[in-house]
């Protein structure tokens, strides 16, 4: 007669409190800004701190963040607000792109180590959210100030990042726009047909 190699024995399934729930959750969303675009690697951005209707977030500044006078360029202050304050924004569950932003380059930053974003709600709505932010340099100095506005594209997170995982396309380029050899990008299945 055969023996029965299996545990039988039953064990209840693991529960994890709310708030282990919760904070997963924000780490998925911050996991998935650090990684899931090629802005925050190629920039040098990381966001490093999320809970719902904000988000935090720093750059660390390189010779090509720089404008010819040695400050950082406010395209590059433009770009660390809007991708802090679109982590804030998705920390509510959906998808959603830039529909607005209205920038202020308050003072020079020059030749920082980092700088530093911070992005707050101010209101959030079934279209529209709406995002105070405010980026610093390593001293605590206000170098601008940004309101960026939101589209719900009604897509929910985990669902999107569900699907992303599965449709994963890479995409080859022999050469960037300043003649490095091989960029590489992921479209996640967006460019398939």
């Amino acid at each position: 007669m055969c023996e029965n190699t299996k545990d039988t024995k039953r064990t209840e399934p693991v529960k994890k409190d709310r708030r282990t729930d919760f904070m997963e959750h924000m780490d998925q969303i911050i996991n998935f800004r650090n990684n899931g675009g090629t802005v925050s690697k190629h920039m040098a951005m990381k966001v490093t701190d999320a809970k719902p209707g904000w988000a935090k977030g720093e750059m660390l500044c390189q010779a090509f963040h720089m404008n010819p006078i040695g400050s950082v360029h406010g395209g590059m202050l433009f770009i660390l607000a809007d991708f802090v304050a679109g982590t804030a924004a998705l920390t509510r569950g959906k998808v959603v792109t830039t529909a607005n932003a209205t920038a202020y380059f308050l003072n020079a930053a020059y030749m920082p180590k980092k700088l530093y974003a911070e992005a707050t709600e101010i209101k959030t709505g079934l279209c529209l959210s709406t995002y105070d932010v405010v980026v610093t340099d390593d001293n605590g100095k206000i170098i601008s100030k940004m309101v960026v506005e939101f589209y719900n594209l009604r897509i929910d997170f985990d669902d999107y990042v569900n699907n992303m995982i599965h449709h994963e396309t890479d995409l080859y380029f022999d050469k960037n726009v300043f003649g490095e050899d091989k960029v590489e990008a992921k479209t996640f299945g967006l460019l398939d047909k």
